[in-house]
């Protein structure tokens, strides 16, 4: 739970490093809360079509975005931490380009010596 207070206490910080754990946590806290979020969505039958011909969940979406700040600056924080600029962060609009930064986020280590970014996340 720590973790995920302190993603969200700095929610706009887009620099210095993040721990992998910081992000591992995060991952699980934002799939339970949207999961929730759509089993409600669900239930209450709150799916609209703000669009024509496109349907949405609305407490779902609106999660997304309250979300989306956070794991912004999480991730620009997660690169640093791998020692990568935090530009990186727009291959997600690609589709190929989610694949390397899911691995840069949740399977490598942080480098252990102070980078250009800063000194090692301390471990909570």
């Amino acid at each position: 739970m720590k973790w995920v207070l302190k993603t969200l206490t700095d929610v706009i910080k887009f620099d210095g490093r993040s721990h992998i754990n910081e992000s591992r946590y995060f991952f699980i806290f934002n799939f339970i809360i949207l999961l929730f979020a759509l089993i409600v969505d669900i239930t209450f039958d709150l799916k609209r079509e703000i669009i024509p011909g496109l349907s949405t969940y609305l407490i779902t979406e609106t999660m997304r975005i309250i979300l989306f700040f956070p794991n912004l600056s999480l991730g620009i924080r997660r690169l640093h931490d791998t020692n990568k600029s935090g530009w990186w962060i727009l291959l997600s609009f690609t589709i190929v380009g989610i694949i390397p930064l899911f691995y840069w986020f949740y399977f490598v280590e942080g480098e252990d010596k102070e980078n250009q970014y800063g000194k090692r996340p301390e471990i909570l």
